[in-house]
């Protein structure tokens, strides 16, 4: 990863009940609770340089419906905007 100061992380939000993206500077840390980041198999807690990223590991790894409605969608599909024939 490279040095950067903003990073992202993979968060559970109880009161709202799914996992969303969390954009980070070291100094947020405190503001949130260490259980609820998503961690890999070793244990370590998930962190992306890009938000995209992030976003691909959720789409990837978790129910859709326990995903924040912000990032539910699939990406760009062309061809809803494609004329039939």
């Amino acid at each position: 990863m490279r040095n950067r100061e903003v990073y992202y992380k993979v968060y559970y939000l109880e009161k709202e009940g799914y996992v969303t993206v969390v954009c980070m500077q070291c100094f947020d840390e405190g503001d949130y609770t260490e259980e609820y980041f998503f961690k890999d198999e070793e244990g370590n807690v998930l962190k992306f340089e890009w938000e995209n990223d992030a976003i691909k590991w959720i789409i990837d790894n978790i129910e859709d419906s326990k995903i924040d409605p912000a990032y539910r969608h699939k990406g760009f599909n062309q061809k809803k905007f494609m004329k039939t024939k």
